[in-house]
């Protein structure tokens, strides 16, 4: 009845063709681009839903692809660039999905193991409200301090980044930073707005 209501009432007639069940995942695709083929988004990486990351991290892919494809195509770039796309996004992408996997588990510890005493008036009650709180506040902030996630990163391996250090002048950080693999992008460990650091984006439109 939930499907025929909007669709016209008990006459409507349809056909369950076939399901499929949802399954929580991590997948992060082996390359972003064969020949003349890119991908970003959805079609380079999926993990469960959650606090946006995804979006975030498709819209970055897009753009960024899109800057080196306009690059090349008129003319200030050569097609090398191109191989930027991959060697950027990639790291940045596997270090997001990690993040997103393993906080979506520990919301879902957090929402399955509520204590039984949480709302006893006893001291021993109050103790563990307080326990529970801060356990909560330190898991949620985390979505919210994502700096080097969703932006404050910059890819000081890739060789777009080592092109424009060589045009203009070296990248400096003086914020702490944290590698998250060999290859991958740096992160700022705040979100360290008057700090240094800055995007090969930045660096593009403002040098």
């Amino acid at each position: 009845m939930s499907v025929r209501a909007p669709l016209g009432g008990p006459e409507f007639e349809y056909q369950l063709i076939g399901k499929e069940d949802w399954i929580g995942r991590r997948l992060v695709a082996d390359r972003f681009r064969e020949g003349r083929a890119f991908i970003c988004g959805d079609a380079a990486h999926l993990w469960v839903p959650y606090a946006g990351y995804g979006m975030n991290a498709g819209i970055a892919d897009a753009m960024n692809l899109s800057w080196m494809l306009a690059a090349h195509l008129k003319g200030w770039a050569a097609e090398s660039i191109l191989a930027a796309h991959e060697l950027e996004r990639q790291p940045i992408t596997e270090q997001v999905s990690r993040f997103a996997m393993k906080h979506a588990a520990g919301a879902i510890r957090e929402r399955t193991s509520v204590p039984p005493q949480i709302e006893d008036d006893t001291p021993e009650g109050a103790a563990v409200r307080r326990q529970v709180g801060e356990a909560a506040y330190q898991l949620h902030v985390q979505q919210f301090a994502y700096a080097g996630l969703n932006y404050g990163y910059f890819y000081d391996r890739s060789p777009s980044s080592r092109t424009m250090q060589s045009r203009h002048h070296p990248i400096q950080c003086t914020t702490a930073v944290r590698r998250a693999s060999p290859d991958a992008a740096r992160r700022t460990s705040s979100f360290g707005t008057d700090a240094p650091c800055t995007t090969l984006w930045e660096r593009v439109t403002r040098c």
